[in-house]
């Protein structure tokens, strides 16, 4: 069984969307409802590392990108 970290951001935001219907359809015990609740809250916790992950990355290949280009510049 495939664990959430495991998981891409995209089967993570598809198991978080099948949750949110599911709840949204209603039906459920407390119980239940409470569980699902809680495997959301974790999916999307998940989800939010990967993005912070990749907002990270993506800054520090913008930054390296910037101070080369100056380096270039400089050198000219």
């Amino acid at each position: 069984m495939e664990t959430e970290k495991s998981k891409s951001f995209e089967e993570l935001i598809e198991n978080l969307e099948e949750i949110v219907t599911s709840l949204d359809k209603g039906g459920l015990s407390l119980d239940e409802a409470s569980v699902m609740y809680e495997k959301g809250m974790k999916l999307a916790s998940e989800a939010t590392k990967i993005l912070e992950s990749t907002e990270l990355k993506i800054k520090n290949i913008k930054d390296e990108y910037e101070v080369s280009e100056v380096s270039e510049n400089i050198d000219e």
